[in-house]
């Protein structure tokens, strides 16, 4: 059975109309988005990649019902022909110099 789609929220931007909807009992949302099962799977990644220890594959792939190295072969391959990544059987980690330069690392899971 598939999991519970994720939502972003995206508060109001004056503080004054947040304070009010909060007094009349209201959430101050501006801008509800529920993803889509490819904008989850990004979110994954690029949460997980930014940690030290990475992103667990069984997590992602019992999420998803593929691994990430299936679901981002490209930019895994970019990965690990620069050699910014570290890759378990467990775990998938970005190594030293992949973190100093995660964001573009991350980039090409986009």
């Amino acid at each position: 059975m598939r999991q519970k789609r994720w939502t972003r929220f995206a508060n109001v931007d004056s503080l004054d109309e947040y304070y009010r909807l909060l007094a009349r009992g209201k959430r101050p949302l501006a801008e509800t988005i529920c993803l889509t099962p490819r904008d989850e799977m990004f979110e994954c990644v690029m949460l997980g990649l930014r940690l030290v220890r990475g992103m667990e594959r069984t997590k992602f792939s019992s999420r998803f019902g593929l691994d990430v190295a299936e679901a981002y072969p490209l930019a895994m391959e970019k990965l690990r022909k620069r050699g910014w990544v570290n890759e378990t059987e467990d775990a998938i980690s970005l190594n030293r110099i992949g973190l100093d330069l995660q964001n573009e690392a991350l980039g090409f899971f986009m």
